[in-house]
């Protein structure tokens, strides 16, 4: 998740020089783009290190666990999706 969000910021560091060197007119990225790429990476990312502590390593889960982590499966994804831009609330 790291890598990817520094993938995105690294694409969007050289726009203006790219640019500057195509058209001969500076350009610029709004800080907006940032936003836009990395909110759905840190909202996946919280919603990861929230479920994790579900994950059983070294035990066997009873059902209603199971059920639990389904439920609450569904509530991160449902809050990641409604939170990033453009799902409906930001």
């Amino acid at each position: 998740m790291f890598g990817l969000a520094a993938v995105l910021v690294t694409v969007g560091c050289p726009v203006p020089m790219l640019a500057r060197w195509l058209t001969g007119k500076p350009g610029n990225v709004p800080t907006e783009f940032y936003y836009r790429v990395t909110t759905p990476i840190a909202l996946a990312m919280m919603a990861l290190v929230g479920l994790s502590p579900l994950v059983g390593w070294a035990r066997k889960r009873s059902a209603l666990e199971s059920e639990n982590a389904k439920w609450i499966t569904a509530l991160a994804m449902a809050l990641v999706l409604g939170l990033s831009p453009g799902g409906g609330l930001a």
